[in-house]
């Protein structure tokens, strides 16, 4: 919600805009109220009813709110000052009412109260008291210019001569008074409480929104203190929170004080009392500072500027308190009890915020040490694994003495499953390095990403040819193609996604690796005629370990890493990925990176064994 002001009006612009149609609405029944007064006037015999001047009032209302709700349908430029206009002419559509059906005798008095009172809803408190005050000293002195004759009176009960009795003019205004008085001041207390529950409904609103889209403690704080200080038109604000030990409260975010303040030091718990009560769950209010002796910092309080305050504790969704919110004015007895089921609920927003970020952090703590054992067991076992393959190379090749065609056999099993635990330790070693907090140390350059992938296409060639299986790219023939990243990294994404689609794909099948471009976003799209994916198990298969059922099932040996290390790399360089398949029929995985520019590649990768695949390079996706 905006807070633009419309001074003296009404609280904010968007709150006139909302009341605009009740304003209209009563202008739309003020107008015909007059035409039809008009007319019954004009049909009642032996009065001096004047229809014209009510005729007029009615046509110039319906004519003003028609102009009014046609414009307003347009623009809203000059909401405020037709907002103005409008109290203007009912102020002098009313009186000219009240004149023209009696004065002090006329039956439209009730309503001329009914409109205050609606008015008093709808305006600010002082707004709608310098209306009231202004349409009683005006029917006053109408009254009283009939009375000394100064202006004609209508006589629309016959000639009574009441409006020339001292007593029935003044018993009439006073009661109009004193009823205008009373239903003035209900309007503009229950128009209050309504405005402070909006305000407040939303603080909160806006506050959970924070809450939900930022894991920053310190951006939540700070937009909880905003909240709390614009609702409750407060000074200034300030959140601390427990210490492990619990002995101190360390400060956690600020709003509206000087650095001086800010950077005081930490609170003691035990030589504040007025936040060892917080911490025991009790609000606490402090009517003037001054008075109050049970601040640590006590003088800094007043050097601020502050006079008043609101302590107030922030529990936790287990219920332990977790720091103190303190909300000041610099206005003595700012704060009352009415603000605290308020701040209430906000501590309870702000506790929630403070736990979700706590386990956050240990969930990101605990993942950081679980990568970091990862990474030294699986490069610790790398050497051996590598030395034990070494070994049974040896063995295979005969240099340890002849054996026998079972011994061979046994041998080249263990040698497979040597080659599968290698494997497994390489993608476990690319997934701890693929994390982000290693990945924000590692050299990125600009890469020409059309000659990374064609260079891994080479290298992959032969394993395709050996599973019977075309391998087809545009990468050899495509002008050269820019992005920041890792070179290694790049090299990860490109064989991991055209690896797969070789294992995957059967004997007879082709695999396609594409690259296109629109100046902004550069396309890699790898296709397979291979065994595909189960539609129900497609969201399933960036989780790390994670293998599709068919994949099982024809025994295809794999660790289930390769995807999940390609989505978290392309993540890392502001890219996306995207995966369509039909099972039996084929997968295509696409990836989108950041394009840093294009240019023609001065020494081109050579081709060899199949003519390159060519594509129009307009075709490309929308930008992520």
């Amino acid at each position: 919600m905006r807070l633009t002001t419309a001074p003296g009006l009404v609280p904010t612009e968007d709150e006139l805009r909302a009341n605009f149609r009740i304003l209209m609405l009563w202008r739309w029944t003020t107008g015909i109220g007059a035409l039809a007064l008009a007319l019954f006037g004009a049909l009642v015999p032996g009065t001096e009813f004047v229809p014209l001047p009510l005729i007029g009032v009615g046509i110039l209302h319906l004519a003003f709110n028609g102009a009014l709700w046609y414009g307003l349908r347009r623009s809203s430029r000059f909401l405020i000052a037709l907002a103005y206009a409008q109290v203007a002419l009912d102020l002098f559509s009313l009186l000219t009412i009240f004149h023209f059906t009696g004065g002090v005798e006329s039956p439209c008095i009730i309503y001329f109260v009914i409109h205050l009172f609606g008015t008093a809803l709808i305006l600010s408190a002082p707004a709608a008291a310098m209306l009231a005050v202004g349409a009683t000293a005006l029917m006053i002195a109408i009254a009283r210019l009939e009375y000394i004759g100064a202006i004609p009176h209508v006589d629309v009960w016959g000639h009574t001569g009441l409006y020339r009795s001292v007593w029935f003019t003044s018993t009439v205004m006073l009661a109009f008074v004193l009823t205008t008085l009373l239903l003035f001041t209900l309007a503009v207390v229950v128009a209050s409480r309504l405005r402070r529950r909006e305000r407040e409904a939303t603080a909160l609103y806006q506050t959970a929104r924070v809450i939900t889209s930022s894991l920053d403690v310190q951006e939540v704080l700070i937009r909880l203190l905003e909240m709390c200080a614009q609702t409750l038109k407060a000074t200034a604000g300030i959140v601390r929170l427990l210490s492990p030990d619990g002995s101190t409260l360390e400060f956690a975010a600020g709003y509206g004080l000087s650095e001086n303040y800010v950077g005081k030091g930490p609170v003691q718990i035990a030589k504040s009392p007025i936040d060892l009560q917080a911490i025991r769950g009790q609000t606490v209010l402090i009517p003037d500072v001054r008075r109050e002796d049970r601040f640590m910092y006590k003088e800094a309080l007043l050097r601020e500027g502050i006079l008043s305050g609101i302590v107030i504790p922030i529990p936790g969704v287990d219920g332990q308190v977790l720091g103190v919110l303190r909300v000041y004015s610099s206005v003595p007895r700012h704060f009352t009890e009415a603000d605290i089921p308020f701040l209430t609920a906000m501590t309870a927003q702000a506790g929630i915020a403070l736990s979700n970020a706590l386990q956050y952090q240990t969930l990101a703590d605990i993942d950081a040490a679980k990568m970091r054992f990862l990474h030294t067991v699986t490069h610790e076992l790398r050497a051996p694994v590598a030395a034990a393959q070494s070994l049974i190379s040896t063995l295979c090749q005969g240099y340890a003495g002849d054996m026998s065609e079972t011994q061979c056999e046994v041998v080249r099993r263990v040698g497979a499953r040597l080659d599968l635990l290698q494997e497994l330790i390489g993608d476990l070693l690319d997934l701890a390095a693929g994390r982000e907090e290693h990945l924000v140390r590692r050299p990125t350059e600009k890469l020409d990403f059309a000659r990374h992938l064609a260079s891994v296409c080479e290298e992959l060639r032969p394993e395709a040819e050996q599973h019977g299986v075309s391998l087809l790219t545009n990468a050899h023939n495509t002008p050269a193609l820019w992005v920041f990243a890792n070179a290694e990294d790049i090299r990860r994404i490109a064989i991991n996604l055209i690896g797969n689609a070789i294992k995957y794909t059967p004997e007879g099948g082709r695999v396609e690796a594409v690259l296109t471009s629109n100046h902004e976003w550069l396309t890699l799209d790898v296709t397979d005629t291979g065994i595909g994916i189960p539609a129900d198990e497609l969201p399933h298969i960036w989780d790390e370990f994670y293998r599709a059922r068919n994949a099982r099932a024809r025994e295809y040996h794999g660790t289930g890493l390769g995807l999940a290390i390609v989505k978290q790399l392309v993540k890392h360089y502001g890219g996306q990925i995207r995966v369509r398949s039909t099972e039996g029929q084929g997968t295509t995985f696409s990836v989108q990176l950041p394009l840093a520019g294009e240019g023609d590649r001065m020494d081109m990768v050579s081709t060899q064994a199949h003519a390159p695949l060519q594509t129009p390079s307009a075709a490309h996706p929308s930008q992520p």
